[in-house]
């Protein structure tokens, strides 16, 4: 049967002119171009047999799903077809050059400026607090009031890039932060509230850096890309760590306690500048984005927004208390807990042991704190 030819009416024509097209009557296509995804149901053709086939022609795939009867011969007659595009995926040079990595370029350098904003006060507490004769308590609720803001932007961030869009929501985030790391040094010359005040709107702006790295993600990226793009963004998310308290011992001995926070400040409102001018929400309001690239992305993902105008129509609630009821749930929120609180602990009163332990080292701090 696979040595034959299949003969199919009411084929759709496709948008690609190397693609073979039809008229008003029925069209031979050649065995060579055709290959059934379920190549079983061959034995037994009936009128109620339904094949999923795939037409390929140079890197185009055509997927179609059929309902073939037998008109007597070596031909069967397909009508209700379905049709699915799909493109072959690309090579590497063009995954590199593609505008999708340019996009998720941007979101590692905006989380690596998130985390590096983060714990430039780790370091500039030791001298802010031997200037102003803080105790290490008081220090220790300085950088806390970080936390009481991010402890409820990230849902907040989560509902607004959904209604709003990454694009615009990651640009106020990212403006936002480093106006509050930029006015950090002079809000703490002026009082503990102004400094507690930033801090905290510190906090509130970098939860939506998270949210908007997941949305745009999943718009950019088809399913099987998505991995390695949150890889990418993530991995600046941890190198911003790396950067700011590597850094901001050097900018502080260069610059005093204003160095790094201005010069950290300074860069979020140029990362600002090229985001919004070279990235968009989604790929189709893109408009530098090549047609096969576009084309790529959207038929891939296809399947997983299949139902998102479905459920946008019938508004369904998240079942919290269900969720809630599920070890799975607690499981994932206690590790998340027992993480941070490692995580923050270490990232915050690291630079204070080591001037308790070696007071004169703190200009050479920076070597340790790369580690």
């Amino acid at each position: 049967m696979f040595g034959k030819s299949i003969r199919f009416s009411s084929l759709p024509t496709s948008q690609n002119p190397k693609f073979p097209t039809h008229d008003s009557s029925k069209i031979l296509f050649p065995s060579r171009l055709i290959e059934s995804t379920e190549r079983n149901s061959f034995r037994i053709v009936s009128s109620a047999t339904s094949l999923r086939l795939r037409l390929r022609y140079d890197s185009v795939e055509r997927g179609l799903r059929a309902r073939v009867s037998s008109d007597g011969g070596d031909s069967f007659t397909g009508d209700e077809l379905q049709e699915e595009t799909e493109l072959q995926a690309p090579s590497f040079a063009e995954f590199i050059t593609s505008e999708r990595v340019k996009v998720v370029a941007m979101l590692a350098l905006a989380l690596a400026l998130c985390n590096a904003d983060r714990v430039v006060m780790s370091v500039a507490i030791v001298p802010l607090s031997l200037s102003h004769g803080w105790s290490r308590s008081f220090g220790g609720v300085v950088q806390s009031s970080f936390l009481w803001g991010y402890l409820i932007s990230p849902i907040a961030g989560g509902a607004l890039v959904d209604y709003y869009g990454g694009k615009v929501v990651m640009a106020w985030g990212v403006a936002l932060w480093s106006l509050a790391t930029f006015l950090t040094p002079w809000a703490a010359e002026t009082s503990i509230w102004a400094l507690l005040t930033m801090r905290a709107l510190l906090g509130v702006a970098e939860g939506v850096a998270l949210p908007c790295m997941n949305n745009m993600v999943a718009r950019w990226f088809p399913q099987t890309e998505r991995s390695r793009a949150v890889g990418i963004a993530m991995a600046g998310f941890q190198l911003g760590s790396a950067i700011g308290l590597t850094l901001a011992p050097i900018l502080m001995s260069q610059g005093g306690i204003f160095g790094p926070f201005v010069i950290f400040g300074l860069s979020g409102f140029l990362w600002v500048l090229v985001w919004i001018s070279a990235t968009s929400s989604t790929p189709d309001q893109n408009p530098q984005i090549s047609k096969s690239e576009l084309d790529y992305i959207l038929n891939n993902r296809r399947k997983s927004f299949r139902m998102e105008n479905q459920a946008k129509r019938t508004k369904v609630i998240p079942p919290f208390r269900r969720l809630l009821s599920k070890p799975p749930t607690w499981s994932l929120i206690v590790a998340n807990a027992m993480h941070s609180w490692g995580f923050f602990v270490i990232l915050s009163w690291m630079p204070i042991y080591f001037n308790m332990v070696r007071p004169n080292y703190f200009a050479m701090i920076h070597t340790f704190l790369l580690f």
